[in-house]
């Protein structure tokens, strides 16, 4: 055959015509063995697959822009539905599951029993990242539990392939797997005809590529197919474009929105903080004054409380004043009276006096009128201090006694010194 660009197998039209003919099973049998990783009694056979929607040309060419997927049932009962994606979607996964769905359900009739379901496989090879958490290019899905990770029931299986996370060297393929996903990528014939003596279908399936790469036909089918693909592609970019861009202007107007809402609350905030400080001041204005009256009153107080000290010890001088002038009253009365009471003794002692010489002179005239030969030697019996009163009461008895020496003997008994103090 003569060199010719060989038509994309990742275009559905070129990828449903090699892996979906009927004569083509054992292509589509090898690729599932080697996607689903079969061995033994579990490789799939041509014989064992039986196409539910076989690839047919006038659908292709008729329906341009429509879903060209291979839906296949195997010998075991097991569904499956192949499709390749060349645009991205970003509802990828939630259509996986509507294609699961639709094939699952389809499988009962009426009276039929729930436990005639099959295993349900879809298989979905991307052109583009669908899974932002993916650490592989091809991701298995089952019903799993999420805590004690045992499946529920074994009959979903979603395989999503995402091509542009396959970045290996075609010298470093080690698995079928990997030579049927980068022969889609698109490998030289040199590595492909190495790889095709592990695993023929490869031969064959670039066989079917390069025939239908030859035929004017197909080419031009090929190429309207791939028009409508772009155009339904630029289509959903620009709807997305568009979509973005609408989202980035609501995003735009929301952050406006909320910046302006933002300032709003800020200057509502600062109102309120300018009131609260106003308020604050206010108050603390108030309080001040009040310190500065309850101060002022305490001034007052202390000045009150000060004039009534003052007062009490003005009145408390003029108390010591008034009891100095007192005391030196009562002194000078005092001195008056002890002045008195020593004229009034000086006079006393004069009377005492006279009285004490009288009453002497008396006994003494008494003694020498009746004892006048003895007196001589007898004057001093009666001392010059002696009591008068003493004297005068031994008048009577001196008048009647009978003897000088009589006389005498009741001077001696008589205690006639005069008295202390």
């Amino acid at each position: 055959m003569l060199d010719i660009d060989l038509l994309d197998p990742k275009i559905d039209f070129i990828f449903k015509h090699i892996f979906g003919r009927q004569d083509n099973r054992d292509i589509l049998a090898a690729f599932l063995n080697a996607i689903l990783n079969l061995s033994g009694p579990s490789l799939i056979t041509a014989e064992g697959i039986e196409l539910l929607n076989p690839f047919l040309l006038q659908e292709s060419f008729d329906d341009k822009s429509g879903i060209l997927d291979i839906r296949a049932r195997l010998a075991s009962g097991k569904q499956l539905n192949i499709e390749i994606q060349l645009a991205s979607r970003r509802d990828m996964a939630e259509r996986a599951v509507y294609y699961f769905s639709k094939m699952f359900s389809e499988q009962l009739h009426a009276g039929d029993d729930y436990h005639e379901l099959k295993k349900t496989i879809v298989i979905d090879i991307l052109n583009f990242k669908l899974l932002q958490d993916a650490t592989s290019y091809h991701s298995v899905f089952h019903l799993w539990e999420d805590t004690a990770r045992f499946k529920l029931t074994d009959v979903a299986e979603f395989h999503i392939i995402e091509l542009p996370r396959l970045n290996v060297l075609p010298s470093r393929v080690d698995t079928k797997e990997l030579q049927w996903l980068l022969y889609l990528k698109g490998v030289g014939d040199d590595v492909l005809e190495g790889w095709a003596m592990e695993e023929p279908m490869l031969k064959k399936a670039r066989t079917v590529q390069e025939v239908l790469s030859h035929s004017r036909e197909m080419r031009y089918i090929y190429e309207q197919r791939r028009k409508a693909l772009l155009d339904h592609t630029s289509l959903v970019n620009w709807a997305k474009e568009e979509q973005e861009a609408r989202l980035k202007a609501e995003e735009a107007l929301e952050q406006e929105r909320q910046t302006t809402f933002q300032t709003q609350e800020a200057l509502e905030q600062e109102r309120l903080t300018t009131f609260q400080t106003q308020a604050a001041l206010e108050q603390e204005r108030l309080t001040t004054f009040q310190t500065q009256a309850a101060l002022e009153q305490e001034r007052q107080t202390t000045f009150q409380t000060q004039a009534a000290l003052e007062q009490e010890r003005q009145t408390t001088f003029r108390a010591q004043e008034a009891l100095e002038q007192e005391r030196q009253t009562t002194f000078r009365a005092q001195e008056a009276l002890e002045q008195e009471r020593l004229r009034a003794d000086a006079a006393l002692e004069q009377e005492r006096q006279s009285r004490r010489q009288s009453a002497r002179a008396l006994v003494m005239s008494i003694l020498t009128a009746r004892f006048p030969s003895e007196m001589g030697r007898e004057n001093a019996l009666v001392p010059a201090d002696a009591a008068p009163e003493r004297l005068e009461a031994l008048i009577p008895m001196l008048l009647t006694s009978e003897s000088l020496e009589a006389a005498v003997q009741l001077l001696l008994s008589a205690d006639i010194s005069p008295p202390l103090g």
